[in-house]
């Protein structure tokens, strides 16, 4: 499989790295070009974006997130990731409740890389996690 789709995309690494998560992974997007951060001056660019992988991004993302479920209390909600199936392409990720199969945010993209970083910008965004 091609690195590029291993990582996630340009726009997405550069609205990771405007919301201030660490640029700490060990590629990056540099003039739109993906490459090593050792590798820099190739490049001629001096703006880079970390280009996540699925695993760093696994990393940051909670297994699981306390969301208000109501005016009474709050619930766990715990992460679900696969392919998107029944004719789609692409893959999903979401944070459900169990027992009722409630889900608090979903996100989907052609790779999972790009759709565990939407999940990531919702979560930050949404000020549902701190990194």
């Amino acid at each position: 499989m091609e690195l590029s789709k291993q990582v996630v995309s340009l726009e997405l690494a550069r609205k990771l790295k405007e919301l201030g998560v660490k640029q700490e992974s060990l590629f990056c997007w540099n003039d739109g070009k993906l490459g090593t951060w050792d590798e820099p001056t190739r490049f001629g660019n001096p703006e880079l974006y970390a280009a996540f992988t699925v695993a760093e991004l696994g990393e940051m993302l909670p297994k699981s997130l306390k969301y208000k479920f109501s005016d009474i209390g709050h619930r766990d909600a715990d992460l679900h990731t696969g392919k998107i199936l029944g004719g789609g392409e692409g893959w999903y990720l979401q944070y459900t409740d169990r027992p009722n199969n409630y889900v608090d945010c979903a996100a989907t993209a052609p790779t999972e890389a790009d759709t565990r970083a939407k999940m990531l910008i919702y979560l930050v965004e949404n000020e549902l996690v701190m990194l």
